[in-house]
């Protein structure tokens, strides 16, 4: 089975991220969400992309909750 370049960076992100969570919950850290939110943020290549993702993330809930209001 051959996996594709971006499953295995999505994986390797995704594992940075509950690795980070960990190590914030072992430390007792009041809000430890922030550390994998901060390993997220640290793995886009650019501000643009990083600003691009929000602005999609952003306007496309409404969009898709409108859609499944009317459907």
């Amino acid at each position: 089975m051959v996996l594709s370049d971006r499953f295995k960076y999505s994986f390797k992100v995704a594992l940075a991220m509950v690795m980070a969570y960990g190590v914030a919950l072992s430390m007792n850290w009041e809000k430890p969400l922030w550390a994998g939110f901060a390993v997220a943020l640290i793995s886009l290549a650019t501000v643009g992309q990083s600003l691009n993702k929000g602005a999609r993330r952003m306007l496309g809930t409404p969009w898709r909750n409108a859609h499944l209001l009317l459907s």
